[in-house]
């Protein structure tokens, strides 16, 4: 479950490799095995709507999510998912109890995130895959749309996560269509977008011309964001000072004091290896010695 109370500002929510599609029994799970309707954190920041549905063994997890998105809603709540993913597959056949297609589950993750189309802070990064987790994932940093290395798609993954606390966008490589047709005999179900998903944005930032037009209702530049960027610059000026401080009065001290010892420590090796030189000299017969005897 998502806490409602649980986001800072600026803060950017990615749910990787879940989109909670499930056969109807995930419902009760829910209710049953999981217990989550007695749990105190949902009982205390979601609605009695919500609630009652989870009593009533009637929720979805997007039930869960539209709320705390619209809670949020200056939050990017960002999916990652591949088309086709295997395990998630796994999951639903495991509680259904019943194969299902890559066909019949991308049309499913896709009517999930339909749900969310009244949430313009909810946006997806499709990948034409299998593969399930790219978070914890080696590809993470080369992988992108098309679900290869090539850099044939801008932005890879990586760009785009990068970009979410200022642009969040929904991307997707492949035919635009509005459903999948399951019978067909043609295999090109991670070549397929839903017209209905593609090209969503959310600034969560406002571009600069927003910021000049003053008849822009999205305009951010108000008292609120005003007094909060002077917040942040008074609390980055506070946190320099403290550095500055730090360095002055306890790490330059200590690093004098700590090559003084180590000077210090070097001229008293030195003056032993000269007394202890100047001893074996004293032992050693002279050569006046040598001539007298």
């Amino acid at each position: 479950a998502i806490d409602n109370n649980c986001f800072p500002s600026r803060a950017v929510f990615i749910p990787d490799s879940y989109i909670g599609f499930s056969p109807d029994v995930q419902r009760t799970i829910v209710r049953d095995a999981w217990n989550l309707c007695e749990n105190p954190l949902l009982m205390e920041y979601y609605s009695d709507n919500i609630m009652q549905k989870c009593h009533a063994g009637t929720v979805e997890i997007y039930d869960f999510v539209k709320e705390a998105a619209s809670y949020h809603s200056d939050v990017p709540f960002a999916f990652i998912q591949s088309k086709t993913d295997s395990t998630q597959e796994y999951f639903f056949s495991f509680a259904a109890k019943k194969n299902i297609s890559d066909c019949e589950f991308v049309n499913g993750a896709y009517s999930v995130l339909q749900q969310y189309n009244g949430h313009p802070n909810v946006v997806t990064y499709f990948i034409n895959s299998n593969k399930h987790v790219h978070l914890m994932s080696d590809d993470l940093y080369q992988i992108d749309a098309t679900g290869t290395k090539m850099k044939a798609f801008k932005p890879n993954l990586i760009t785009w996560i990068s970009l979410l606390n200022s642009h969040a966008t929904t991307e997707c490589v492949g035919k635009v269509r509005n459903v999948e047709d399951c019978d067909s005999e043609l295999d090109d179900t991670k070549e397929y977008c839903h017209k209905d998903l593609i090209g969503k944005q959310f600034w969560v930032q406002a571009p600069k011309e927003d910021f000049d037009d003053p008849n822009n209702k999205n305009n951010y530049n108000n008292d609120s964001t005003d007094k909060k960027d002077i917040e942040d610059s008074i609390s980055s000026t506070l946190f320099m000072s403290a550095m500055i401080s730090i360095s002055v009065f306890i790490i330059f001290p200590f690093c004098f004091y700590f090559v003084q010892l180590l000077r210090e420590n070097v001229i008293k090796s030195t003056s032993a290896g000269q007394e202890e030189v100047i001893e074996l000299n004293a032992l050693l017969p002279t050569s006046d010695n040598n001539k007298s005897s």
